[in-house]
């Protein structure tokens, strides 16, 4: 049985799927998405059915997919203008400039049921997992802790920012655990010598490669610390 994880999606289906067919994963082995699974890309709403349809996939939540549900849980309904205050409005604004737009128009196309199911889903996605594989002890989380990653500290003792949306400071790390984060694009790592390719620094490796800013999808097999591209 093998581990592997999957850096930022940001709705690209196609790049997914040529991912799983180059990992070639077995039946029993496990394919770990590190969040931001929507916005940006073209296809939201076939990619999130494609995760939920895979019996040995797991996803993890990323910023963009919390934003995603926190206003898509609104407008279930068809929510209209008249019916939202006025920070919800600017906040759907906010969020749709920053990709958002499409997961929202995918999302209108849906039938009620299929939005409940939808929003549910993203509701129940774990904002970390710890897993072992080939010996070592790996902490998987989307922003990777932030500045305040501390070797003290457990896991579930962060705050939502931390997991979701704070930048990582790739010289901390856990003395006996790997960090394996998505979030920030490795081309913009400056200590990164090869943008867009994942990047190892004192027990933390980032894996998200740019996907949708003309990089790659990224991915890592935990067993064996491959690396894989599309």
């Amino acid at each position: 049985m093998a581990t592997y994880v999957i850096g930022d999606t940001h709705n690209s289906l196609q790049k997914l799927e040529e991912m799983l067919k180059l990992i070639s994963p077995a039946p029993q082995d496990h394919d770990i998405l590190l969040g931001d699974l929507v916005d940006r890309g073209a296809e939201p709403m076939a990619l999130i059915r494609d995760v939920m349809s895979r019996k040995n996939a797991v996803a993890l939540a990323g910023n963009h997919d919390l934003l995603a549900r926190m206003f898509l849980k609104k407008l279930i309904y068809g929510g209209r203008k008249e019916d939202l205050d006025e920070k919800t409005i600017m906040g759907i604004f906010l969020w749709r400039q920053d990709g958002g737009a499409n997961t929202l128009a995918d999302f209108h196309k849906l039938s009620i049921p299929e939005r409940r199911e939808i929003v549910d889903w993203l509701g129940e996605l774990d904002l970390y997992r710890e897993v072992e594989a080939g010996g070592e002890v790996f902490v998987l989380v989307h922003a990777g802790f932030g500045q305040s990653l501390d070797p003290n500290r457990l896991p579930d003792d962060y705050t939502p920012e931390d997991y979701l949306f704070a930048r990582p400071d790739y010289s901390k790390g856990y003395p006996n655990k790997y960090v394996v984060s998505g979030h920030t694009p490795t081309r913009l790592i400056p200590e990164n010598p090869s943008p867009d390719r994942i990047y190892r620094a004192n027990r933390h490796i980032a894996i998200d490669c740019g996907c949708v800013f003309g990089g790659k999808l990224g991915a890592i097999c935990l067993d064996t610390g491959e690396e894989f591209y599309v």
